[in-house]
């Protein structure tokens, strides 16, 4: 839990707090989204590269940081703001590095994953920005959204217009906004205890 006192400055500890959660969050929803739509559709499981699913997981992670920005606007002073998106960014870059590290050992550099999340965070801003809705509330421009988020997710395991693929990654984003809701109410920044998929 240190990293998450190491990012942040400016933040409430409550704030880093959550910043932390938020990027463990996105991760295991980010995750789990994987194995779902790879256990829904086992044959495309078997034909998908390693590349291709990193490619997808990157899109759950832009779709995930767009979220957790317009749900956290709810919560997190002005003052504060920027801050909690750059420690929720630097949670995300954080955590994903000490999981590498453990695999790879010693000698491991931590510089592409920083470059590469840094990269798809901006990217993902400047591609799910411009969607203008409440992130609350059900709507036309919601559903946009999520269609194209769906369907960047099916073009990433390179199965451009496989509806089953697009409608499984639109349940599985469209479900994190509850625990994200859930995790800015709480008041000590804990892990919220469903993620929405079960």
């Amino acid at each position: 839990m240190e990293a998450a006192g190491a990012h942040g400055k400016g933040l409430s500890p409550e704030n880093q707090r959550k910043a932390w959660v938020m990027g463990e969050l996105m991760l295991a929803i980010a995750r789990e989204s994987m194995t779902l739509i790879k256990q829904n559709d086992p044959a495309l499981a078997s034909k998908v590269s390693r590349k291709q699913e990193w490619e997808a997981f990157i899109e759950f992670l832009k779709v995930l940081f767009n979220l957790a920005d317009r749900v956290g606007a709810f919560y997190v002073p002005v003052s504060e703001y920027l801050q909690f998106l750059d420690a929720v960014e630097d949670a995300v870059i954080d955590q994903m590095n000490n999981a590498f590290r453990r695999q790879a050992g010693p000698g491991y550099d931590e510089m592409p994953v920083k470059v590469s999340i840094s990269a798809a965070f901006d990217l993902g801003q400047k591609l799910y920005q411009p969607y203008q809705f409440m992130v609350l509330e059900e709507g036309k421009e919601r559903d946009r959204f999520f269609q194209k988020f769906g369907e960047a997710v099916a073009v990433a395991l390179g199965v451009r217009g496989h509806n089953t693929v697009a409608t499984s990654a639109t349940i599985c984003a469209g479900s994190s906004i509850t625990a994200m809701k859930l995790l800015m109410e709480s008041a000590d920044g804990g892990s919220p205890s469903a993620v929405g998929h079960s």
